[in-house]
């Protein structure tokens, strides 16, 4: 035999078991935590890509709304004008967040005609979409034509725009 007696071999076997669960309890540690490292690992960059297209997503979708705006607006110039003084339309938008102002620029003389544009701002940088009439028009109400540029300021939500033929001219005008 080794030298031990029995019972000098039970306790030493038994003071081992202890340093054995404090291992097991570690190693179980480590392996959570190795775990939790490698879904960070794969979570983080997926939440990132997934922010980055939604935010493109609304960019194009805010876009895509005032492009609608600035065709129907136009289009609504070019509705009334031929019906002459007192015909109208009214249009409601939804307005998204980043327009600056609208802006209608025209000169009779020049072969564009008129202008109708809309300032914003996307991903930090200043945009125009500019929509051509050859329809004369203004932004106002008949009874007080503003000198051309005009222009007003938007804010993000529903507004309402009235498309008023005045005789020789349209009015743009919206409603509060």
């Amino acid at each position: 035999m080794s030298g031990l007696s029995t019972s000098q071999t039970i306790r030493t076997n038994i003071s081992g078991l202890g340093s054995l669960r404090t291992h097991m309890r570690a190693q179980a540690t480590f392996e959570y935590l190795v775990v939790l490292g490698l879904i960070l690992v794969i979570l983080l960059p997926a939440v990132y890509i997934f922010y980055n297209r939604s935010q493109t997503t609304s960019d194009q979708i805010s876009l895509e709304r005032l492009s609608q705006m600035g065709n129907d607006i136009v289009s609504g110039v070019a509705y009334v004008y031929p019906f002459g003084s007192g015909s109208k339309t009214t249009l409601t938008f939804n307005a998204p967040v980043g327009v600056s102002n609208i802006t209608v620029h025209g000169d009779p003389s020049l072969s564009t005609g008129y202008e109708f544009v809309i300032n914003l701002q996307v991903e930090g940088v200043n945009q125009s979409l500019v929509y051509f009439s050859r329809y004369p028009m203004f932004i106002g109400n008949c009874s007080t034509v503003m000198p051309l540029p005009s222009n007003f300021i938007i804010t993000p939500g529903q507004k309402i725009f009235q498309v008023i033929s005045c005789g020789s001219n349209v009015s743009i005008y919206q409603k509060q």
